[in-house]
């Protein structure tokens, strides 16, 4: 129960990290322009957080709707996972930046709600028991 308390707010960090990213990145691009030469590839960015925030977080979800056996909000987390997974790997001449932006904010915020949730489901049920 706490690994999993503990692995819903490693995930909401991760997910308002990737927020984060895409919104302030730009504008630190713009205001210092040699951020740009100095830090990591966008896509490499994304593909790294993948690689942490996929396990993560569907390790977390499980670990959750076992304990509550609430499917919504694993489901809900799945979708979240799904459109930033989509996103990250889909070429980026198929959508405009702000549409790969948009919809990476989209996937995270609901990332980090479904853990929200899953963290405060599983509190609630504890509470109960």
């Amino acid at each position: 129960m706490k690994f999993q308390l503990v692995g819903d707010k490693f995930a909401i960090g991760l997910s308002l990290l990737c927020v984060l990213h895409c919104l302030a990145l730009p504008l630190f691009i713009i205001l210092f322009p040699s951020i740009a030469y100095a830090s990591v590839s966008d896509e490499l960015f994304h593909q790294l957080m993948l690689l942490v925030i996929v396990p993560v977080s569907l390790a977390v979800l499980v670990m959750g709707m076992r304990h509550h056996k609430d499917i919504t909000v694993f489901t809900l987390g799945s979708v979240g996972l799904f459109i930033l997974t989509c996103t990250a790997l889909i070429d980026h001449k198929y959508m405009s930046e702000w549409l790969e932006v948009g919809l990476t904010v989209s996937g995270s915020l609901i990332i980090a709600y479904a853990h929200f949730r899953n963290a405060r489901v599983s509190h609630l049920f504890k509470s109960k028991s």
